[in-house]
């Protein structure tokens, strides 16, 4: 009985972590979407271009 139990709830938390996977992928793919990595990378380049440049001055 306990044997059983036990290979439910293996089987209850796989489905559980392969639910959640496919969510995390789906949402990691709309995120890229919204949000322009590229353009993201450029700026945080250029901010931080602009802060060794005045803290320099």
């Amino acid at each position: 009985m306990t044997e059983i139990v036990a290979d439910k709830t293996v089987e209850v938390v796989k489905n559980a972590i392969e639910t959640a996977d496919g969510a995390l992928d789906l949402y990691n793919k709309y995120l890229d979407q919204v949000i322009p990595w590229q353009t993201f990378d450029e700026t945080i380049k250029e901010l931080s271009r602009f802060k060794q440049e005045y803290s320099q001055a």
